[in-house]
């Protein structure tokens, strides 16, 4: 008569053989490593970009604030150069007045 799985006592399939639970082990410890390097990579990329974390929001800020007046100024400049030149002239005067605007030190 052929062994069966299902002939064998409950007690014998409750516990994994060693390989599995070795297999186990080493997912579990590949799992935690690949975790700790990804937030270890995390903290790096925040500790090197921290210096333009302020121009960045800077930069968020004045973009927010000056789409509607991009709206406007492209529809009146779309119309005779291409989409693009709308974009660039836009970035320049920006930066232009930007750049005369901001409080001499």
């Amino acid at each position: 008569m052929p062994s069966h799985t299902l002939s064998k006592p409950i007690s014998d399939r409750s516990e994994p053989p060693p390989l599995k639970r070795r297999r186990c082990r080493s997912i579990r410890v590949q799992l935690a490593t690949r975790a700790a390097f990804a937030i270890l990579l995390v903290l790096l990329a925040l500790w090197v970009g921290s210096d333009f974390l302020t121009a960045l929001a800077w930069a968020a800020v004045i973009a927010i604030t000056t789409w509607p007046v991009y709206i406007r100024f492209a529809t009146l400049i779309s119309d005779h150069r291409s989409p693009v030149s709308a974009s660039l002239l836009f970035t320049l005067l920006t930066g232009l007045v930007l750049h005369f605007c901001r409080a001499s030190p």
